[in-house]
């Protein structure tokens, strides 16, 4: 049997940036294509989708046959769509954005199975510890339970006293 010439998208790499998302495309195949679309989702704890994206096309020249090329998305500071405001406002408990080449799998290649990259976010995660009072002095134990330093941080506190007569 002849061999038919297919496309084979893939992401070598991707990292998120708090500006930009950074990615190596491939094209593992025998033959040129045109564009896929993008989905991008939010997962949490157990791999639990907490958002899903609209479906967007970027306008670049995919990879030739067996070669890959670097290629930026910036959310940050880019054109002001739905999946730009997405990417920009990560859900409470993400812990990593999942993308996704050709989600509807409209372009037939030798392998659906390697459209998939996941990023693991990096963070800082921020919880009370002990809260207590002694002699006179509130004192409030704060820890980082992610994955980078923490810029200083105010912490607001309301205060309400009940009069017992």
């Amino acid at each position: 049997k002849p061999v038919v010439p297919m496309p084979d998208l893939s992401l070598r790499t991707a990292e998120r940036t708090p500006n930009v998302i950074r990615a190596v495309l491939q094209n593992e195949g025998t033959a040129a294509t045109r564009a896929p679309e993008w989905e991008f989702r939010w997962l949490g704890a157990d791999d639990k989708v907490l958002g899903t994206s609209s479906r967007t096309t970027y306008s670049i020249a995919w990879p030739a046959p067996k070669q890959a090329k670097p290629f930026e998305i910036p959310y940050a500071q880019g054109r002001e769509d739905a999946v730009n405001r997405f990417l920009k406002n990560p859900p409470v408990g993400a812990q990593m954005l999942e993308i996704v080449l050709d989600p509807a799998n409209q372009i037939a290649e030798t392998r659906e199975d390697n459209n998939t990259f996941r990023i693991k976010l990096n963070y800082p995660d921020l919880a009370f510890g002990t809260i207590a009072v002694r002699e006179g002095t509130l004192n409030i134990a704060v820890k980082n339970q992610g994955t980078i330093p923490a810029a200083p941080t105010d912490i607001w506190l309301q205060w309400w006293s009940i009069l017992i007569l």
